[in-house]
């Protein structure tokens, strides 16, 4: 997990080294209800709502939100937003 400071924006950083996005549900990710959703670790309904709720906040902010994965290898998400004006 990190950040970086751009001219105009902040960038957080979330990495992990699970189980990957597969291709197939890239496209979809962020959608309402998505097919992408999985069960959870310790078994927990997945609704499919968390990351199209996630997204709706970041563009509140004026910011994106984008992910890179390999599945069996891990995902990293990119959150970034507009620097508050000084």
């Amino acid at each position: 997990m990190g950040s970086k400071r751009r001219k105009k924006h902040i960038i957080v950083i979330v990495a992990d080294t699970g189980i990957g996005i597969p291709a197939q549900y890239c496209q979809t990710l962020f959608e309402k209800f998505s097919e992408a959703r999985r069960t959870g670790l310790r078994g927990e309904h997945s609704t499919g709502l968390g990351m199209s709720i996630i997204k709706t906040i970041v563009e509140w902010h004026d910011g994106q939100v984008w992910f890179e994965s390999e599945e069996h290898t891990g995902t990293t998400f990119y959150i970034s937003v507009p620097k508050p004006k000084e």
